[in-house]
């Protein structure tokens, strides 16, 4: 060992989570309070990856009742996962570590344009217990091509709130630093040597028992330092690409809604308020495509997107489309990890139907995806009992003070929209609808 690599100070810890997005910083909090010596390491800051752009819309189903070609026995299995983590939220929000978070209010709406499709939907909400009333009156911003309308219950969180929430609840911030990996190597006794490094002057040795990989689409080159074929071990992801619409009001009022709507294309919208009180709605749709890292231009560009957005929009808001100038406009890129998904020889990419996490055969190593951030809680409560079985709470001796020095504070990522550069509709339409 050279002089450079001895000086390099070590720690010793029972669990590492790599990620700091919602699902890290969740696992991160389960894990402490199950008496795990644990910390987390992010190599940017809190929510850059996939939380950043996240709605952080928690429904209890729906939007799984609204998958309507699928078996019905399929639909309710998945809505009871729902349901599992959604009380999880709600218990948090109650009197856990959410407690004084407030969620973004606004009534969530689900809009068909096939009156029987409409009538399936409502019936697959009462067999899974989910509401779902029809409005005494259609709102002013849906169109006459809207057959059917339901009203359902659901909430969205800001995901800078929620992440800075977490970070202070248990003093997480402690436990959370800056760090990318470097290498890792396995011991004789089964345990990791991870090699971290802040800057370029400062690197840390870090001794796991266990580590779980909750870093997106990093999960991929993670798994590569620790040796792992993922196509043999089944820990293959997709990265699929969609964009978000970002639209602000100027001179005509946008009103406060979310909604998913599977006759339009699958348009999902929720609406924020920026810093100066003014109405923004957040949009997507059911258009993803299967890229080999984010921000690959080559596979799918935010002009194509946005001229099949703007048809269903068109359709199901036709009053924002008829004066665009009246409102500015904005586009992002939302890239996110998940499960690989290919059925057959069919094209993988497929929206995957549950939250998935493993544990890799023989490893103390094990990979989340929550696939949707409702699930988050879920998952992190699963692999604290899946951990619980390999090692126990306080094996390591862990000198927080050589953390302490290692680490350094770190603030949660802006939301995505709040950073996308927004147009004027001349402008906008210039640049994306040519």
């Amino acid at each position: 060992m050279d002089q450079a690599q001895s000086s390099i100070q070590a720690i010793e810890v029972d669990v590492v989570v790599i990620g700091g997005g919602i699902q890290g910083l969740w696992l991160l909090g389960d894990l402490i309070k199950a008496r795990y010596n644990a910390i987390l390491l992010e190599r940017m800051q809190p929510g850059f990856g996939q939380t950043g752009h996240s709605h952080v819309f928690l429904h209890q189903g729906h939007i799984y009742a609204g998958m309507l070609k699928e078996d019905p026995n399929d639909t309710f299995q998945r809505i009871k996962y729902v349901q599992q983590a959604n009380s999880i939220w709600q218990q948090e929000l109650l009197s856990g570590r959410l407690q004084g978070l407030k969620p973004i209010d606004s009534k969530f709406y689900v809009a068909f344009s096939d009156p029987d499709r409409g009538e399936m939907f409502q019936d697959l909400c009462r067999r899974g217990a989910l509401t779902c009333d029809e409005p005494k009156t259609v709102p002013a911003e849906f169109g006459p091509l809207t057959r059917r309308l339901y009203q359902a219950d659901g909430m969205c969180l800001d995901s800078n709130l929620l992440l800075t929430q977490l970070l202070q609840s248990g003093n997480l911030t402690d436990r959370v630093g800056l760090c990318e990996i470097i290498s890792v190597q396995q011991t004789i006794s089964g345990r990791f040597h991870l090699l971290g490094r802040r800057d370029k002057q400062t690197s840390l040795q870090i001794d796991a028992g266990a580590v779980v990989l909750s870093a997106g689409s990093g999960n991929e080159h993670v798994q590569g330092l620790f040796g792992l074929n993922s196509s043999t071990i089944g820990s293959k992801q997709q990265t699929v690409k969609t964009f978000m619409l970002v639209v602000r009001e100027i001179n005509e009022p946008l009103p406060p809604t979310t909604g998913m709507h599977p006759d339009f294309e699958g348009l999902f919208v929720v609406s924020r308020t920026d810093g100066g009180g003014r109405s923004v709605w957040l949009i997507g749709d059911k258009q993803r495509k299967l890229v080999a890292v984010p921000g690959d231009m080559t596979a799918f560009d935010p002009v194509s997107w946005f001229k099949n957005t703007r048809l269903a929009l068109d359709k199901l808001f036709p009053n924002l489309m008829k004066s665009p100038g009246d409102y500015e406009w904005g586009i992002y890129e939302a890239s996110k990890a998940e499960p690989w998904t290919q059925v057959g020889r069919s094209t993988a990419g497929k929206f995957p139907g549950k939250y998935h996490f493993k544990r890799v055969t023989g490893l103390p190593v094990w990979l989340a995806w929550p696939t949707l951030l409702t699930f988050a809680p879920l998952v992190a409560s699963l692999i604290v009992q899946d951990v619980a079985t390999v090692i126990n709470p306080q094996t390591s001796a862990t000198d927080w003070k050589v953390w302490d020095k290692f680490r350094v504070n770190l603030t949660p990522d802006q939301c995505r929209w709040k950073m996308t550069p927004l147009l004027s509709w001349d402008d906008f339409k210039r640049c994306y609808a040519p």
